[in-house]
C-alpha cells in the first residue's frame, strides 16, 4: 500500500506535531515572562528582547498571553500578592504558572532566568 502525500501546501503530520510543541513551548515562555515582569522579576535586557518582537497574530508577546488566558497585570500581581502571604516569591511564581496550566512551567521558568 503506498502512502498518502499531503496535500498541496499542507505540511505532513510530524511536521504539524512539531509546530505545535513550538508554539507550546512559546506560549510557556512568554507567559512565564509575563509572570516575572507583571510581578517586577524579569530582568530588563529580556523584557526589552521581548518587546522588539513582531508576531503576526498578535501586535505584543504580553498581548498575546493576556488574550489566551484572559488576564492583566493587575490580576497577576493580586494574586501573587495573596500568594506571597503564604508562599515564597518563586513558590507563588510556581503557583501562578501551575493555574493558568503553563505546561512544563519550572522549564519554561528556567530559560526565561537562564538557568
Amino acid at each position: 500500500m503506498s502512502k498518502k502525500k499531503p496535500a498541496r501546501g499542507s505540511k505532513p503530520k510530524s511536521d504539524q506535531n512539531t509546530d505545535a510543541i513550538t508554539d507550546e513551548k512559546l506560549l510557556g515562555y512568554f507567559t512565564a515572562a509575563y509572570v516575572l515582569d507583571a510581578v517586577g522579576l524579569l530582568e530588563p535586557t529580556k523584557k526589552k528582547r521581548l518587546d522588539s518582537l513582531a508576531f503576526p497574530n498578535c501586535p505584543r508577546w504580553d498581548e498575546c498571553v493576556e488574550g489566551t488566558f484572559r488576564i492583566s497585570r493587575t490580576f497577576v500581581r493580586s494574586v501573587y500578592g495573596l500568594c506571597t502571604e503564604h508562599r515564597s516569591p518563586p513558590e507563588a511564581v510556581s503557583f501562578i504558572l501551575r493555574g493558568l496550566g503553563c505546561p512544563e512551567y519550572q522549564q519554561r521558568l528556567e530559560e526565561v532566568l537562564g538557568l
